[in-house]
């Protein structure tokens, strides 16, 4: 009897282990992993010692708004890091571009695609591209606000328009890409 209960246990736990694993190579494109910081300067970001908040982003969407700060409900000078990986699928020769209130750096495998540092500014769009080879690619953004109204997105056209870099093709900065060091 003792026997079948061990067998049991070991069974179930496999299955959990097998299952758990499952869940976390479905989950691991979960967006990028944004470190928050509630302060900021007016000439740019404060991205230094430890964050205030750290979460995992879906996505960068971040809509224009005048009011606070989703999801920590701040409104004026903060910074926020993004940081990750992003998979193409099809090399070639990408535009991506932030929409921004106020600043912000995009960088792709440590190369500046778009930057945007005009100081305290109304809502603007900045782009560049990047000439990606199929594969991961080490992603970082950073963002900050200043003043009043904040917003931040990441777009990009892979042809008919610039639409926000979808999830399923972010993934966080504890990823480990197959066949690189991290």
């Amino acid at each position: 009897m003792k026997r079948s209960y061990a067998v049991a246990a070991i069974s179930f736990l496999i299955s959990s282990t097998i299952i758990l694993s499952s869940w976390a190579k479905s989950a691991a494109a979960e967006g990028l992993t944004g470190y928050y910081y509630h302060r900021a300067k007016k000439s740019g970001p404060v991205v230094v010692g430890p964050p205030d908040q750290v979460t995992i982003d879906k996505t960068i969407d971040f809509g224009t708004t005048t009011w606070n700060w989703q999801p920590f409900g701040w409104q004026e000078h903060f910074s926020v890091y993004w940081t990750g990986w992003i998979y193409i699928n099809n090399g070639g020769l990408y535009s991506f571009a932030t929409f921004t209130d106020d600043g912000a750096w995009l960088y792709i495998d440590d190369q500046k695609i778009v930057e945007n540092n005009r100081g305290r500014q109304e809502p603007s769009w900045n782009t560049g591209t990047a000439d990606l080879s199929p594969g991961y690619h080490k992603i970082e953004i950073t963002y900050y606000n200043w003043r009043e109204s904040s917003g931040m997105g990441l777009y990009w056209d892979t042809g008919g328009g610039f639409k926000i870099v979808p999830s399923d093709i972010l993934f966080p900065e504890g990823f480990r890409p197959q066949g690189q060091a991290q």
